[in-house]
């Protein structure tokens, strides 16, 4: 209920701060479904949607540079020793006494420079308000783990990291958040992200409910190229109840017969909506499920898409509007997202598909969370600046999404994953070996669809082998 409340209360932010421009009102297209602008009713019950929800696009900015840069502080004091969840409390239930860390300086290892994003005036607003300096340490997102592993050997571990789409890869950096003596049981902290951060009693990651920086994949299309060739679109099979494999082949045909291109399709984001996947994370370990028969039917129907000619190999074909459909994380809602320099009136989006009538999708996406590093020198500061940081009333929505109804979706497409979002893990396999294989293995789905069975069976010995690895790494920084 605490979580339904503060939904309620973002989506009531949101009104008020795009209404004074656009007025919070519903869309003559939208109905009574789950992407209504019915907004009381549809956040109150987020947890019983079903349906969905970052891979990080390559459009944020990676940044090689270690060197980061401080803030100016302010003087203003502040304790923050209460039990209110309200904007600006760190949380700490008389855990912490924020006046004491004034003048010291937290360190926030990312490859996105705040000064180019929503989230440089919240880290000033922080400064000012606790007089603590935030110092940006600059990694480029590809080398994320690696880098701070070295860092933390050196002794010149940053305090605060972000992670990425790298778990388990993650626990070679991180600390347990009981560093940060923050007090779990404030409403703001999303308990699910806890618990699939916890290895051997220990927890490693932390996110609030409703964070602006939450990642879960959605269905975006080119509402322009659909509606001017008669095209029924995603939402309008949604909003009919027949948003579902088939559905979505159909608007990939109908694409493809209008003279376009299909679409592009991220075929472990289906599989992980699904329930599938190369990898599972479960009771801190990974596993092999592989062979899951769902998997190889979501791998299979991607390569008849492919061998239809549905298919495209990149986004910036949706971009230069030759495509129809892309499939892709609810980044591409936000102003600084892989979409905001497409024409907005050709933008839409939706929920992910089910399978069909009887197997129902459920929020999908990369793995998105924060801690502390391990050898941090000021980790409770960093509880407090997380507090803040992560808190979406200290963002400027208007500055952050692409609009009113991106921002209201983006709040419900997240939201819906907060308990029950599937992961994919490939890729924090591939950091742990140092290799492609999250590359290779996804290439499987764009094989003739006689051979994808085969070829993924084929996989099993050296899967099995980097699932070995993996797993003593975590046992590894988990001891």
């Amino acid at each position: 209920m605490r979580k339904s409340i503060r939904y309620l209360s973002l989506c009531l932010a949101i009104c008020m701060i795009f209404g004074s421009t656009t007025g919070c009102k519903k869309n003559p297209k939208d109905t009574d479904s789950d992407y209504s602008s019915d907004i009381s009713s549809d956040i109150t019950n987020v947890d019983g949607d079903n349906n969905q929800s970052d891979k990080d696009s390559a459009s944020e900015s990676d940044k090689d540079s270690a060197s980061g840069s401080d803030k100016d502080s302010a003087s203003e004091s502040d304790n923050t020793s209460g039990n209110s969840s309200t904007p600006g409390n760190n949380g700490t239930t008389n855990k912490v006494d924020a006046s004491k860390y004034r003048g010291t300086t937290v360190r926030y290892a990312t490859w996105k420079d705040p000064d180019k994003n929503e989230d440089g005036e919240v880290i000033d607003k922080f400064e000012k308000k606790y007089g603590i300096n935030v110092q940006i340490d600059f990694v480029a997102q590809g080398e994320y783990a690696q880098k701070i592993i070295g860092w933390i050997a050196a002794d010149k571990a940053p305090d605060v990291f972000i992670e990425t789409e790298e778990w388990p890869a993650t626990l070679g950096i991180a600390d347990s958040i009981d560093a940060m003596k923050i007090d779990t049981t404030d409403p703001i902290w999303d308990q699910a992200t806890f618990k699939n951060t916890t290895v051997n009693g220990k927890t490693y990651g932390l996110n609030t409910v409703g964070c602006v920086w939450s990642e879960a994949d959605c269905v975006f299309y080119n509402k322009k190229l659909m509606q001017d060739n008669n095209i029924t679109t995603p939402k309008e099979y949604y909003e009919a109840g027949n948003w579902n494999f088939a559905t979505l082949k159909k608007c990939l045909q109908d694409c493809k017969a209008a003279g376009f291109k299909g679409g592009y399709i991220y075929p472990d984001a289906l599989a992980a909506s699904l329930g599938a996947g190369w990898v599972k994370f479960e009771n801190g370990k990974m596993v092999n499920t592989s062979t899951n028969s769902m998997f190889l039917k979501v791998y299979q129907y991607v390569a008849e898409l492919n061998k239809e000619g549905l298919l495209v190999d990149g986004t910036s074909y949706f971009l230069n509007g030759d495509v129809g459909i892309c499939v892709e994380n609810a980044f591409g809602l936000k102003k600084t997202g892989q979409f905001a320099a497409m024409n907005q009136d050709y933008l839409d989006y939706t929920y992910l598909p089910d399978y069909d009538a009887n197997t129902k999708a459920q929020p999908a996406g990369i793995t998105r969370f924060y801690g502390v590093c391990k050898k941090a020198k000021n980790p409770v500061a960093a509880g407090i600046f997380l507090r803040y940081y992560l808190d979406a009333s200290n963002y400027d929505l208007n500055k952050t999404f692409l609009s009113t109804d991106a921002a209201t979706f983006f709040f419900k497409l997240t939201g819906s994953a907060t308990n029950s979002k599937n992961s994919y893990y490939m890729n924090g396999i591939s950091h742990i070996m140092g290799n492609s294989a999250v590359f290779t293995y996804r290439a499987l789905a764009y094989e003739d669809p006689s051979q994808v069975t085969s070829r993924i069976k084929a996989k099993q010995n050296e899967l099995n082998g980097y699932i070995k690895t993996a797993n003593e790494y975590i046992t590894k920084y988990t001891k």
